[in-house]
């Protein structure tokens, strides 16, 4: 069993049916139904909702929330997993996707949303996988101390990585508490300059530098590193990359409420990208498939053709050789017959003269179509 909701609907369910009605009306169970809701961001009646509702008393669902920005609209429960779809009828035209807000109408409520972004110390709030981070540096720092090897130093000692790490921290913890949960690879040997944020369900990818600038000039002189943050395109439509930077004494850090907008927005724009591309390929597909069902049409009609037009000709070949098998027994029958008018000159007896024409009628006979009974329409 396979069935898929939009968020109005699910939403417009769940306030009417009671969850443990829903779970087995859609054949899952009662966390199955939770879970899809939660997920959706979709709210649920509270205690006491359907007893009130039973008495007659006036009961108020809570407004259904706008869509998280890089969030499905759709909702699917059975076991076979299933994208978002285009149109549910292959038959029908599909539609377009259409939202219920414009992307500067979006940029407007993230803004809201995101408010000011903090960039607290890292010994006040850590988020787990900084915790992990230095987690991985402290072991690194015990492995040099013990043997006494610097291969794999400490990655965080130097002050460009102490800021890049509190970058990371900032915007873990600030994507976390806007559900966007954050995902970095912690192994020992990374060199956790990549991340990536799950934005809804989109999943936007990122990169935090410590560029080193190159000595120049004959004095070698060296210029301070700096930081390099980029959201990486990607997507169905190959979004551009954007990236900000320590530049003109402005430091990176000051961009950090830009970014987790930005990192929404990518989230917004690559799940309207994917909807598009659908779209487009359902568009084309049905195309082709229309185009595909004229052809073939256009071939049944030749192979029918084809075909009455070979039984045409079948049916004049066997005209023709009917024709000719009459033409050939009458042949036999004048020929029978004028050896008969000639029996004196022919030294066989009569006997044998009478045997043989009766042969040769018999003959005439078989390949006969009229005697056979082998004309026809």
């Amino acid at each position: 069993m396979s069935i898929t909701l939009t968020r109005q609907e699910f939403y417009e369910m769940l306030w009417k049916v009671p969850q443990t009605g829903l779970a087995k009306q859609f054949g899952v169970s009662d966390s199955a139904v939770s879970k899809a809701a939660r997920k959706a961001g979709i709210p649920r009646p509270g205690p006491g909702y359907w007893q009130k509702l039973r008495h007659g008393k006036k009961v108020k669902p809570v407004p259904l929330p706008q869509r998280l920005p890089g969030a499905s609209n759709w909702i699917h429960f059975g076991s076979r997993w299933q994208q978002d779809p285009v149109t549910v009828d292959e038959d029908e035209i599909p539609v377009e996707p259409t939202y219920d807000e414009s992307f500067d109408e979006l940029h407007e409520r993230v803004v809201r949303m995101v408010g000011k972004v903090p960039y607290p110390t890292i010994a006040r709030t850590t988020h787990s996988i900084t915790k992990k981070l230095l987690d991985q540096d402290d072991e690194r720092r015990r492995e040099m101390e013990e043997h006494g090897y610097s291969w794999n130093k400490p990655k965080f000692e130097a002050q460009i990585e102490k800021r890049r790490l509190r970058v990371l921290n900032a915007l873990f913890l600030k994507m976390q508490a806007l559900r966007c949960r954050p995902y970095m690879g912690t192994g020992k040997h990374e060199d956790y300059q990549e991340a990536s944020f799950q934005v809804g369900d989109q999943h936007i990818r990122i990169k935090l530098e410590a560029i080193e600038h190159k000595p120049r000039g004959r004095h070698k002189v060296m210029k301070k590193p700096y930081l390099k943050f980029t959201i990486q395109g990607g997507g169905r439509n190959g979004r551009d990359e954007v990236e900000w930077r320590d530049e003109d004494g402005v430091k990176l850090e000051t961009n950090l409420t830009a970014i987790v907008i930005e990192l929404i927005m990518a989230g917004e724009q690559q799940y309207r990208d994917l909807l598009q591309w659908r779209y487009e390929w359902s568009v084309k597909e049905r195309e082709e498939r229309i185009e595909n069902e004229r052809l073939q049409s256009l071939e049944d009609e030749r192979l029918a053709r084809e075909q009455i037009e070979s039984e045409e000709r079948a049916r004049v070949d066997l005209l023709l050789s009917q024709a000719e098998s009459i033409r050939k027994a009458e042949i036999i029958r004048e020929f029978v017959y004028d050896v008969l008018n000639r029996k004196d000159e022919i030294k066989q007896s009569e006997k044998e003269i009478s045997a043989w024409a009766d042969w040769a009628r018999e003959q005439a006979d078989k390949i006969d179509p009229i005697k056979t009974g082998l004309m026809i329409e």
